[in-house]
């Protein structure tokens, strides 16, 4: 089948906006009201993502319990065609995994009466994606992530037990153990329509959509938060692979995260398979929760990194099918419960469902809509990970 010829790229708007690509923002300006921690979970996040070009995309994340949202921006590298200016969707989710689960390794180390540092943590996620575009067979899937711990301290058997715990108590145990049901509704062109074969999210979209958002920047950013470390370059050999109509391939991201002695974690991102750049994020817990909010939280990387890579696959639907969806955003909720690591027995962390309100303007009926949504979905990688059930695989490694 003859490929399509990507078109032009659109304008680097992230770059002509000379802004930061993380800043804060407060919850009231974002005009995005918090959703609650409840059905017995401790954390709620709601995510406003929309589209600026094809690949690029911003996000204003609210959660529960803190007093700042936060804007984050988006890019795709050379394999997309993206200008590769902001870390990709997958980088987000990666890096936001890392965090939380180092945080947790770090209290049930703690918990155990055992040294925290030195400690390095190295998370790799992997994905795939096979079947073709156009004749609706593409679909995204997860594969276990990988979890390496790197301690200090001697004895490797001591620490592995505290280690495993603190896996277990994590959010991103609760994301990657469970297998969960994604619910969607739909609006197009201003109107609410039965989605199609996605699983129905059944309560009214919040107004105003995504679209309507300020993310106007409310405070000073000290230092960057996510920063450039490694470029790629635009003519590696992976350039324009992940918008052929037809893919058979895995990807491979890997986060390193260590702490400064200020206790905000620094996170070097990169993405290996397709062959993509590298990414300093720094996360820094919210002040309900120990932090002192200097920048965004694991748990509100993660709900970027699933908004941003569902939109990612609207862009790359309509590229590679040369359709226009016009202006399309979502609002998106999740929930996490971190677990107690000091129960006998340890009580594991837990994920809610995701729930998507998707708006969108297309050149085209609402059979057409709907069916963006599907594919969306189904090439997801994040909604893959979400609905499979996958056990992380862990080791503990000397400090090096």
């Amino acid at each position: 089948m003859t490929e399509v010829r990507p078109k032009p790229k659109a304008p680097n708007l992230l770059a002509a906006s000379g802004l930061p690509l993380v800043y804060p923002v407060a919850p009231d300006a974002a005009q995005i009201p918090a959703v609650p921690a409840e059905n017995g979970f401790d954390v709620a996040s709601r995510a406003a993502v929309r589209t600026l070009t094809v690949m690029q995309k911003e996000a204003v994340v609210v959660r529960s319990g803190s007093p700042i949202a936060w804007r984050m921006a988006s890019d795709e590298g050379p394999y997309l065609q993206g200008h590769d200016f902001a870390p990709a969707p997958l980088a987000f989710m990666t890096t936001g995994l890392a965090v939380d689960v180092m945080g947790n390794v770090e209290r049930a180390l703690r918990s155990a009466g055992l040294p925290t540092y030195p400690l390095r943590l190295v998370l790799d996620t992997h994905f795939s994606i096979e079947g073709s575009l156009p004749r609706g067979t593409m679909v995204g899937g997860a594969l276990p992530p990988e979890i390496a711990v790197y301690t200090g301290y001697g004895d490797r058997s001591t620490t592995t037990g505290a280690v495993l715990t603190g896996v277990l108590s994590s959010a991103t145990a609760g994301l990657v153990g469970a297998s969960l049901q994604s619910l969607f509704s739909l609006t197009s062109h201003g109107r609410d329509i039965p989605v199609g074969r996605v699983s129905s999210l059944d309560e009214a979209p919040p107004q105003p959509g995504p679209a309507e958002f300020p993310p106007v920047q409310t405070e000073a950013v000290p230092e960057q938060i996510i920063t450039k470390t490694f470029d790629v370059g635009e003519h590696t050999s992976d350039a324009g692979v992940s918008l052929k109509q037809e893919q058979r391939r895995e990807l491979h991201l890997q986060a390193e995260v260590q702490r400064r002695a200020d206790g905000i974690a620094v996170i070097d991102t990169r993405v290996h398979r397709p062959n993509g750049s590298t990414f300093r994020f720094l996360a820094d817990e919210s002040e309900d929760h120990g932090g002192e909010g200097r920048a965004p939280d694991a748990i509100s990387y993660i709900s970027a990194g699933i908004g941003f890579c569902f939109m990612t696959q609207f862009g790359r639907y309509a590229k590679i099918l040369q359709r226009d969806l016009g202006d399309y955003g979502i609002i998106q909720d999740t929930r996490f419960s971190v677990g107690d690591a000091d129960a006998d027995p340890p009580v594991g962390g837990r994920a809610d469902d995701p729930r998507t309100h998707v708006y969108l303007a297309p050149n085209g009926d609402d059979d057409f809509a709907r069916h963006a949504v599907d594919m969306s979905e189904q090439t997801c990688f994040i909604h893959a990970l979400a609905r499979t059930e996958l056990r992380p695989k862990v080791k503990v490694l000397p400090y090096s």
